[in-house]
């Protein structure tokens, strides 16, 4: 991991624990924290530069995506696994994420919801914990990134993009 004030020019940091190997694949900046995720790990930190491991998240897997809103990090992953925290340090499983075994690969949040998508399906929330499964997507593959921004989300995969206004 590695810091920058300018986006030029870059100072790298000790991943948030040294005694593993694996990857991080996520940051998100909210409440006053940065949270990281990645290969079976979350951490948090106020500055960007000293982590703090999280020791126990529930029932998740490799973080793939984390996003912030309505006071809350999802984070989500493997599996169909999703946390929640207010804080970036006590985590909480969702119960039903309604992606059910397929990995969930990415999350935002806009329009007053976190919306999330994976393999063909995209799912959405107002609190990040009650899940509804949104209608099956015309993609023949995973969604891998979703964003908001002029009044839409817009959902990217690897064969075509899709949009949905989250009215």
């Amino acid at each position: 991991m590695a810091y920058s004030s300018d986006g030029i020019t870059w100072t790298a940091v000790s991943t948030f624990d040294d005694n593993t190997s694996g990857w991080i694949s996520t940051i998100a900046y909210g409440n006053g924290k940065f949270v990281a995720g990645g290969s079976d790990k979350i951490a948090y930190s106020s500055d960007g530069i000293t982590w703090t491991s999280v020791n126990s998240t529930p029932d998740t897997q490799s973080i793939i995506a984390i996003a912030w809103g309505n006071d809350k990090f999802v984070a989500v992953g493997y599996e169909g696994k999703m946390v929640y925290s207010s804080d970036g340090s006590t985590w909480t499983a969702v119960v039903d994420s309604t992606f059910g075994e397929n990995s969930i690969n990415a999350i935002t949040y806009g329009n007053g919801k976190f919306v999330a998508g994976g393999y063909k399906k995209i799912a959405y929330s107002s609190d990040g914990i009650t899940w509804i499964a949104g209608a099956k997507t015309t993609l023949n593959s995973d969604i891998v990134a979703i964003a908001w921004g002029n009044n839409k989300f817009v959902a990217g995969a690897w064969d075509k993009i899709v949009y949905w206004s989250g009215n």
